[in-house]
């Protein structure tokens, strides 16, 4: 894959997201279709990159409503990414399948990684492997502290639950956020929505477990002045009390 940047008129240089895990099932369009639905809600532009040839985040932009706020979608052909208008933040979905060489490009240009990891036992050995492999990786070594990890799809009191903290709390990378596996996401999806366009009363405890990972990736004042959460508000009120900036 050979990425190529984008500018925007605004800045001069978009913020890039890269949704990683070379392993399936990860949940990697989930998490990106969601943190896009974020950035949207707040009204910058966003633009999503599908390299997967099922077109998994480009089908569920097909299923949005016109009345949502707008998104971008790129399909990525012949493994270029060649931007048609300017975007604020691009997030990058990548599918199972990609490892090694093949990824060096993209790491080295995004400003943050998220590795979504699911608590099975198949899926903590494959992101071991993994993580293994940027914490050894030379070329990486300039990008290693904008790499985080995200728990998806996890069920506190599970005994599965229990295998994935033992792996994070021996993991070289931080693990910014929490998310329960709840049909918030299952429902949101259907509509073409995030769970950030659902109801506040159905959704307040899943933007609550957002709270970390929004931070992480989006407040960055010397970057962008107007970024979406200032470091005294929450999520739920980012979202939800907009109108009223």
């Amino acid at each position: 894959m050979t990425p190529r940047e984008g500018e925007t008129e605004t800045t001069g240089k978009m913020y890039s997201i890269l949704i990683l895990n070379p392993k399936g099932g990860a949940g990697k369009s989930t998490l990106a279709s969601n943190l896009a639905g974020f950035l949207a809600c707040w009204g910058v532009r966003v633009t999503m990159a599908d390299f997967d040839a099922q077109a998994t985040s480009l089908d569920w932009l097909a299923a949005r409503p016109a009345s949502c706020p707008a998104i971008t979608g790129v399909a990525i052909q012949g493994n270029v990414l060649a931007l048609r208008q300017p975007t604020d933040y691009l997030i990058l979905d990548v599918p199972s399948g990609h490892y090694g060489e093949d990824l060096l490009p993209w790491i080295r240009q995004a400003d943050r990684i998220l590795v979504p990891v699911v608590p099975s036992p198949h899926d903590i050995r494959a992101a071991r492997r993994f993580l293994d492999w940027l914490a050894t990786e030379e070329r990486v070594e300039q990008r290693y502290k904008s790499i985080a990890i995200v728990a998806n799809r996890v069920r506190e009191n599970s005994r599965s639950f229990k295998l994935l903290k033992a792996f994070l709390g021996s993991a070289h990378l931080p693990c910014i956020g929490i998310l329960r596996d709840t049909q918030n996401y299952v429902l949101a999806a259907q509509h073409g929505l995030s769970i950030f366009e659902l109801p506040n009363s159905r959704v307040r405890r899943d933007l609550q477990q957002w709270q970390h990972i929004v931070r992480w990736l989006c407040v960055d004042a010397s970057m962008y002045p107007d970024v979406p959460v200032k470091p005294e508000q929450s999520v739920y009120e980012a979202i939800y009390n907009i109108t009223a900036r």
